[in-house]
């Protein structure tokens, strides 16, 4: 069982659908305000905010599940959030958008590949593209992170990571992505989101 929070338009669905994917991925969305989901919903969308494996707040095995298993569990469990939304009325299967920032835009970069004609457009902002050279560029705080989530240094564990960089499906993608980064990010290198947005 995976929890998360829908915010729905006034009026009856299915409505079209923002997949809003957190970041952390020790992180969570919570029963609070947030600006941004008021603002697509008053634009007349559903917001889907799923609190994947991974997220804080559900125990340690919980937040722990993504050790030496990052990507798959997040997206799995997003998907299976929206398509209880698709089941329930609210969320039209045609009209949905993936987005997220940080671990978010990375899960919404593999999305879109991953699973292409789901989507009609992905927002990713400051996104893992290329999990190989972001690690290469990241700051050591990150290095140090991803080593303990891949088991070992990006370049060194290829075989786990390659399946689990969004890069490797990126030919796939047939949706507009709007990607945002920023040019002096440490924690979001520039370069790796250079070389998704070229390939």
């Amino acid at each position: 069982t995976v929890h998360g929070f829908v915010v729905t338009p006034e009026g009856d669905g299915p409505f079209p659908l923002a997949l809003d994917v957190h970041g952390g991925p020790e992180w969570l969305w919570a029963d609070q305000f947030h600006p941004k989901v008021q603002g697509l919903v008053d634009l007349g969308l559903a917001v889907a905010l799923v609190n994947y494996r991974g997220s804080i707040g559900y125990g340690r095995d919980w937040r722990d599940s993504l050790i030496r298993n990052v990507g798959f569990f997040e997206l799995e469990d997003e998907l299976a959030g929206l398509d209880h939304l698709i089941e329930e009325g609210i969320a039209d299967p045609d009209r949905i958008v993936l987005m997220g920032r940080s671990w978010g835009g990375y899960i919404t970069l593999l999305g879109l590949g991953m699973e292409p004609d789901r989507f009609i457009c992905g927002v990713a902002g400051v996104p893992v593209g290329d999990y190989v050279e972001a690690y290469v560029d990241s700051a050591p705080s990150l290095q140090a992170m991803d080593k303990a989530l891949l088991g070992g240094a990006a370049p060194d564990v290829l075989e786990f990571i390659t399946p689990r960089s969004p890069i490797t499906y990126v030919r796939n993608v047939k949706a507009p992505v709007h990607i945002q980064f920023g040019e002096n990010d440490t924690r979001c290198p520039p370069r790796q989101v250079r070389l998704y947005i070229d390939a």
